[in-house]
């Protein structure tokens, strides 16, 4: 229940800024594990700043890797973010950061994928239309 609830909120959050959420869309941190990661979005004129994030409950280290594409009548590109992390013990570090355009009818899908040792874990955020 409070998983939808910040969900409604977030969503009503995303359409009062212009922005509409593809179904499926993931809005939390993929946080089943010891090693968490998280796509962090904030608008800015004109489009949006990606911000990759991973944190630990247990000492990691590691690689990730970012892939964002975006399409739009502006044209479409793809980004390819990567490289080692290490993390403390309730560590949280940002590990890379994309800037976006979004004109309108624009969309975007950015995956974020951290492998370590132990495992690895992966988080999408998407966006269907800026408006």
């Amino acid at each position: 229940m409070l998983r939808q609830m910040r969900f409604a909120v977030l969503g009503a959050g995303l359409a009062a800024a212009g922005l509409v959420l593809a179904p499926g869309t993931s809005v939390m941190a993929n946080s089943a594990g010891p090693v968490q990661c998280q796509i962090q979005v904030s608008r800015v004129a004109g489009g949006v700043v990606l911000r990759s994030v991973a944190s630990a409950s247990i000492a990691a280290h590691g690689n990730y890797s970012l892939a964002v594409n975006k399409d739009g009548d502006a044209g479409s590109s793809d980004i390819s973010q990567g490289g080692g992390f290490s993390l403390a013990p309730g560590g949280a570090s940002t590990l890379s950061e994309v800037n976006l355009s979004l004109e309108k009818g624009a969309s975007y899908e950015a995956v974020l994928t951290l492998s370590w040792k132990g495992g690895s874990v992966s988080c999408r955020k998407s966006l269907l239309s800026a408006i």
